[in-house]
């Protein structure tokens, strides 16, 4: 229950944050849209959650922290804050999402590289394109 607590408190967190910022409309989303959003939806989790372990529908299973997979999750996670600037958006993305396919999946090199290309075109077209949101695109360029 302490950790539903924490989500709970750190979703209502964001939600609050997120006020102090410009939310726009759905068209024209603000930087406050998907935090606001975020914080919502974890606030609304951790309160299912909340009243299924008072109910005494949880489980007793516990979560195992040290899996290679979570933790190599949040290196690639971290990595991908270290590079995004220097290299670009389209890099960046592509070695994450292709670092996380190959480590995740059973799909061979081929295919993890066609997706993961796949993937950071169609995130740069969806943001920069659609969205209209600059993205940085390297320092080397």
């Amino acid at each position: 229950m302490i950790i539903i607590a924490a989500l709970f408190g750190l979703g209502l967190f964001c939600v609050i944050a997120s006020r102090m910022m410009p939310s726009g409309q759905f068209g024209e989303m603000g930087p406050g849209f998907f935090p606001g959003l975020l914080g919502a939806i974890l606030v609304g989790i951790s309160l299912v959650l909340g009243i299924q372990g008072l109910l005494g529908r949880a489980t007793d299973k516990r979560v195992e922290l040290g899996h290679r997979d979570a933790w190599s999750i949040i290196g690639a996670t971290v990595f991908l804050a270290i590079i995004f600037k220097p290299i670009g958006f389209m890099p960046s993305i592509g070695l994450f999402v292709f670092f996380n396919l190959k480590l995740l999946s059973r799909l061979g090199w081929i295919k993890c590289i066609i997706l993961s290309a796949a993937g950071a075109v169609s995130a740069y077209l969806f943001f920069d394109s659609l969205l209209g949101i600059p993205l940085p695109m390297g320092d080397w360029l």
